[in-house]
């Protein structure tokens, strides 16, 4: 049985209400309104108008009455398929959030700009309990992990432990960023040319964000010339607005630049992304809380 549902949710039309496709599954599944009704604790003619509604939502025929009572329609059967395996995840997501909703407290860690432009618009709307732990680097997290001190943790793909349940969240590209006053300022993109020579800031060489662009650069046979050492929360951009340097820094990062004196455009030929992973301590909180995550559904309003 499919328990503990009454919400209604948007599927592109009007308002849905779960209700009624409970009372479909079950209709189709026993060819009979009276044992739905018998089953649901409700009366004949609720079922009957719950899948009126939903024919009317659907603008579909999806019963007709034959000897045996009650058929699907060749849509019927179609909703039918498609739609049972979905009630029953919601189910299944349903009775996962039981066990977390009351008193434990899932202990997350990310990384600073993950904390900062990727989960501050999704915490809030969890239905879970869950604090938020920032560390600067994504081994300091997978140690936090590993040491029972974290469920789990977003971190950069390429520092994830094979022996731990991941997976990725989104991929993104990295971007160059100056001041105004650069002379590449009226670019709308660079190549790895244009820049290998610049003064670069960057954090310490811990740094996830500096090990894989220092990485990709010595690839391509630049050593980077490293003007100026941003320690760990300092405000990186300032150097950069104050003309100390260029640097490189994740999309969500340049997505978010709030001084008019900086400018973010892409490079070319820099082949190389971060890739951002969820990796938890179990693989069913780990499935539990991508769900929440998954960047597919989410959106930036």
């Amino acid at each position: 049985m499919l328990d503990g549902y009454n919400e209604k949710f948007e599927l592109g039309c009007d308002a849905l209400d779960t209700q009624w496709l409970k009372s479909f599954v079950m209709t189709a599944q026993h060819k009979s309104l009276s044992k739905t009704s018998e089953l649901l604790n409700l009366s004949q003619p609720a079922i009957s108008k719950q899948i009126r509604k939903l024919e009317e939502t659907y603008g579909v025929a999806l019963f007709y009455r034959s000897t045996q009572g009650v058929e699907l329609t060749k849509a019927g059967a179609m909703l039918l398929e498609r739609i049972h395996p979905l009630l029953m995840d919601l189910e299944l997501i349903y009775k996962e959030l039981q066990d977390f909703k009351s008193t434990q407290k899932i202990w997350l860690g990310a990384l600073p700009s993950i904390a900062t432009y990727f989960l501050r618009r999704i915490i809030p709307t969890l239905e879970i309990n869950t604090d938020v732990m920032v560390c600067n680097t994504s081994a300091e997290l997978l140690s936090w992990l590993k040491a029972g001190k974290l469920d789990a943790a977003l971190i950069d793909k390429r520092s994830a432990d094979t022996h731990l349940w991941s997976k990725d969240l989104f991929s993104e590209p990295y971007l160059a960023v100056f001041s105004r006053s650069h002379p590449l300022d009226e670019r709308q993109c660079v190549s790895i040319a244009d820049i290998k020579d610049e003064p670069f800031v960057f954090y310490p060489e811990s740094c996830d964000v500096r090990q894989c662009i220092t990485q990709r650069l010595l690839m391509l046979g630049i050593e980077p010339k490293v003007s100026t050492e941003v320690s760990f929360g300092d405000f990186i951009l300032g150097y950069v607005a104050a003309g100390a340097g260029i640097t490189i820094l994740p999309k969500i990062v340049t997505d978010h630049l709030s001084d008019v004196s900086l400018t973010a455009v892409p490079i070319i030929d820099f082949d190389t992304t971060r890739t951002i992973s969820i990796i938890a301590r179990s693989e069913k909180l780990g499935k539990l809380l991508y769900r929440y995550l998954d960047p597919s559904v989410y959106k930036e309003s």
